[in-house]
């Protein structure tokens, strides 16, 4: 039976196979900016990537809950910290300064 869609995959723009997605950061801690560090790259065993995953997104149900027509509501944040040393990252609520949202 012949397929009725009316459009098929090769009609759909998308990005490649490897993105998945970006947002903008609020800020940068002041020796970070200084070392002249531009990017860092993490990479991340699956199993890590599912906790990285779950953690952010406990985070942003949270953050989900503050009213974001208000001041504090639009200044509460998620950092997320990047432990060198022992190769962790935690998933931390936090407020942003005022001078900091966008």
């Amino acid at each position: 039976m012949a397929s009725r869609r009316a459009f098929t995959s090769a009609d759909i723009k998308s990005k490649s196979d490897d993105y998945h997605g970006s947002c903008r950061f609020a800020r940068v801690p002041s020796p970070v900016s200084d070392a002249g560090i531009k990017s860092m790259n993490l990479e991340l065993e699956f199993e890590e990537a599912l906790k990285l995953s779950l953690a952010l997104t406990a985070g942003l149900h949270q953050l989900n809950r503050y009213d974001r027509n208000t001041d504090a509501g639009r200044r509460r944040c998620l950092t997320l910290s990047v432990k060198i040393d022992n190769k962790a990252i935690s998933v931390v609520e936090g407020v942003l300064p005022k001078d900091a949202v966008m």
